[in-house]
């Protein structure tokens, strides 16, 4: 009879063998052998001696013990590896009050500070300087040009002198509480800190204040170029420091 295909490894699970044990063996009362089938023993139920049957018992406390041993081990395992998801919630949780009670009390203690920078830099958008070459203008917001026909050289030395004087204050508070200021606000003051404190001398436009080249008596009124083109703009006084 030809023999059946054998199945191709990894197809199939292996079954557990399904073979009956084999018979006891050992003589009865007739003297005939036990056909009931052997235990663990090695022998039916009848015919095993003690011994057999406490070697047996101990190997079944054995694998008892190994089994609770192994559930054991598998417990304290999870308990670990709970603890130590607690460990890190518990570690997030005051690590955010940490960080909420930090940024609370960097923004008590900078309160202060912050208010005195506003206040001079207020101080300082107050006084308007008519030159383009302005040099402390550029890092602060809110800087307006003075109309150039109400300007004179006393006013621009002024007006500078006051801006720096404002900003200058406004920097010195920024830089002495740099923790309470982002990195473009200390970059700044220490701009303004780096320009001139005063104007040595202005330098003011030259007569010729009319657009077609006609001279003017003032630094651009526009009655005194109204026949002549109108006024020639964007010509701002030089500071020399």
């Amino acid at each position: 009879m030809p023999r059946s295909p054998r199945r191709p490894a990894g197809r199939y699970r292996p079954r557990p063998s399904t073979r009956a044990s084999p018979p006891c063996g050992r003589p009865t009362t007739k003297g005939t052998p036990c056909r009931l089938r052997a235990t663990e023993t090695g022998a039916c139920r009848y015919h095993a001696t003690p011994a057999e049957r406490e070697r047996v018992a101990e190997l079944h406390r054995e694998r008892r013990d190994a089994l609770a041993r192994r559930d054991a081990q598998l417990v304290q395992t999870v308990k670990i590896i709970m603890m130590g998801i607690l460990s890190l919630v518990v570690a997030a949780i005051a690590w955010s009050i940490w960080r909420a009670w930090q940024h609370d009390a960097i923004e008590a203690a900078c309160k202060a500070p912050r208010s005195q920078r506003a206040a001079a830099v207020k101080e300082a958008d107050l006084e308007k300087i008519p030159v383009i070459g302005d040099p402390i203008s550029s890092p602060w917001p809110g800087n307006e040009y003075i109309p150039k026909s109400n300007a004179t050289d006393k006013w621009i030395l002024i007006a500078y002198n006051q801006r720096r004087k404002y900003l200058g204050e406004a920097s010195e508070v920024i830089l002495q509480h740099q923790a309470c200021f982002n990195w473009s606000d200390r970059s700044q003051a220490q701009q303004v800190l780096d320009t001139p404190e005063t104007v040595a001398w202005v330098d003011m436009p030259s007569g010729t204040g009319c657009a077609d080249g006609w001279p003017s008596s003032s630094i651009g009124k526009q009655g005194a170029c109204s026949h002549h083109g109108g006024v020639v703009h964007d010509i701002y006084a030089v500071l020399h420091f």
